[in-house]
């Protein structure tokens, strides 16, 4: 899978259309393509299981090391302290 070649939908996983009914947005961007760029938050998708087990089980090329949410501590400040406290 390269990240230059992905297509872009402007779904919101965190909408209220699709919090209520998310699974034809599903089929969507299942059909769509393995790598989708969500324009809104400027993050990629991967909606297919067997994709996802790939990613998964790739850890040279993969990492949640920055964060696993939609921020990237790597470019940006991490909301809360991240140094353990005694």
């Amino acid at each position: 899978m390269l990240a230059l070649d992905h297509a872009c939908s402007d779904f919101d996983p965190f909408g209220a259309d699709t919090r209520a009914d998310p699974y034809q947005a599903y089929i969507e961007l299942r059909a769509a393509g393995p790598i989708i760029r969500l324009e809104k938050y400027g993050i990629f998708a991967v909606p297919r299981f067997a994709d996802v087990k790939a990613i998964f089980a790739d850890h040279v090329n993969f990492s949640n090391a920055g964060g696993a949410g939609l921020a990237n501590y790597f470019k940006e400040k991490p909301w809360r302290p991240t140094e353990h406290r005694p």
